[in-house]
């Protein structure tokens, strides 16, 4: 049995090309369980990306939006927590900074 995976990108980011933002391909897989792992691999490529809009699984009308769905929350979970480390180094900067200006209050 065939497997194949479809992605489409989130938003509008085209201008009157057909087909631009989507991508099929085929998975190597024989079981759907390989099939399954397979796209979790490409999910993961491709959300250092842009998180596609849709993705889905498809053999015998197999579709796997609900795997999408958990990944694409597990990448915004990260992504939100990688902004708060990046914004706690900053504010203990400007502290530091800040402290070495005006001396211990």
């Amino acid at each position: 049995m065939s497997y194949y995976l479809y992605m489409n990108q989130s938003g509008e980011g085209c201008d009157y090309t057909i087909g631009c933002g989507q991508k099929l391909l085929a998975l190597k897989a024989s079981t759907i369980e390989e099939a399954i792992e397979e796209a979790i691999e490409e999910v993961d490529h491709h959300l250092s990306e842009e998180v596609p809009d849709v993705l889905l699984l498809k053999s015998t009308g197999v579709f796997l939006s609900a795997m999408v769905e958990k990944r694409r929350a597990e990448h915004d979970k990260q992504v939100i927590l990688n902004e708060a480390k990046k914004q706690e180094v900053i504010d203990r900067a400007e502290l530091t900074r800040l402290k070495a200006k005006l001396g211990e209050l």
